[in-house]
């Protein structure tokens, strides 16, 4: 558990984060180890530790990814546990936005 992880995500997430983005990365960052910012999950759990509904989750992980604030390690297997590393998130990645999509629709 890395509290600075945690205070890392909550100081420097990007600021267009939806909620749920942001709590997913939060919850990433709570199980990640401080050494090489690597935790091991899967969607389910980060579902049970959030609350959020699990296909909430898969989108905010894939969101994140996309937008490389987290990347996964190796090759995810349907019931297995997937290795995630945070980006070291720094001040420039809080003022950056990127284009995003209107998902009201």
């Amino acid at each position: 558990m890395s509290g600075k992880l945690v205070g890392d995500a909550g100081r420097y997430a990007p600021a267009d984060l939806t909620v749920a983005e942001r709590f997913v990365l939060v919850a990433l960052a709570e199980s990640a180890r401080d050494t090489d910012r690597v935790t091991k999950t899967n969607a389910r759990a980060i579902s049970a530790f959030t609350g959020l509904a699990l296909g909430t989750v898969k989108n905010a992980l894939s969101e994140l990814a996309s937008r490389a604030l987290i990347q996964p390690q190796g090759i995810a297997r349907r019931g297995h546990a997937q290795d995630y590393r945070l980006a070291a998130l720094q001040a420039h990645h809080r003022a950056s936005t990127a284009h995003r999509e209107d998902r009201t629709a």
